[in-house]
């Protein structure tokens, strides 16, 4: 048995600890038995862990990682491919490397599973910087803006076709000598002006 005394504590290696004063008697077997346990634990844990990280890093060099923090590893396999002009003003950037994969994939399996069919946002809280909004695409998908747009453009072109007037055929006869069937066209055609004139269009000749 070796003790320790720190102050008025003594601690025997077993883990047992008694006060100046008191009794220090105790079994050592027990104790020994409780750190075993203890070290058992934490040795199965490390295993776990040790085990989860060499399946999450799998295929990947030991010296690539070694050292490193998984922040660190990130940020060293982002590679920047290209930055250039886009047509609509702003600047575009392309990226790639193992980081840039794995962030593709988990924005993947997020578009897939809130059923998004063209666009999705994510938004996403930084200590620093406050909220913050990840928008994803699909290259050949619309963004609600653009369908807006598309939709206001094709409106715009209705608008346009509602202003051009529309072409009857002229009234037949005289009004003096009309035959039935000339004054039912003649009706027919009065009639359809009237309703579309009442739906916002415009008849020729107005």
């Amino acid at each position: 048995m070796n003790v320790k005394e720190v102050e008025d504590t003594f601690t025997c290696d077993c883990g047992f600890s008694w006060q100046r004063g008191r009794s220090g008697k105790h079994e050592c077997a027990d104790g020994l038995r409780a750190k075993v346990a203890k070290l058992t634990a934490a040795m199965n844990e490390t295993g776990v862990r040790a085990k989860a990280c060499m399946n999450a890093f799998e295929g990947i060099d030991t010296d690539r990682i070694a050292g490193k923090t998984l922040g660190e590893f990130l940020a060293g396999e982002v590679r920047l491919n290209k930055a250039e002009p886009k047509p609509d003003g702003s600047f575009g950037f392309t990226f790639s490397g193992f980081a840039i994969q794995m962030m593709a994939e988990a924005f993947a399996e997020q578009f897939k599973a809130a059923g998004a069919v063209n666009y999705l946002e994510l938004l996403f809280q930084h200590d620093e910087l406050g909220p913050l909004t990840v928008t994803m695409q699909r290259v050949e998908g619309l963004t609600p803006v653009q369908k807006l747009a598309a939709a206001e453009e094709r409106a715009e072109a209705a608008e346009q076709r509602l202003q051009q007037p529309i072409k009857l055929p002229k009234l037949s006869g005289d009004g003096e000598n009309d035959t039935d069937y000339t004054e039912g066209l003649n009706d027919g055609i009065s009639q359809s002006a009237i309703y579309l004139r009442r739906q916002g269009f415009k008849v020729e000749g107005e």
